[in-house]
């Protein structure tokens, strides 16, 4: 069942990061790096990885979140 909650938790959040970002115009530019929301859920990834926490519902969130930023057009941390 773990299984099923994390593909749940993967659709719902792409679905929500893909929502959210097309409505809003919020980035973190710092010094001629952008900051995208996938370089934020790799982040937390591993600080979840290094506390070990294992929940499915979590990883599925922040696997959807990365997803959603890594097949955009325009996914690189150089600010251009």
């Amino acid at each position: 069942m773990d299984f099923g909650f994390f593909s749940l938790s993967l659709v719902a959040s792409f679905a929500f990061v893909r929502l959210v970002t097309e409505q809003t115009d919020f980035h973190l530019r710092f010094k001629g790096l952008w900051i995208h929301h996938w370089i934020l859920a790799a982040v937390a990834m591993l600080i979840l990885i290094v506390a070990q926490i294992e929940h499915p519902i979590v990883w599925g969130a922040l696997t959807g979140a990365a997803l959603d930023g890594l097949i955009r057009k325009n996914w690189s941390i150089i600010d251009r």
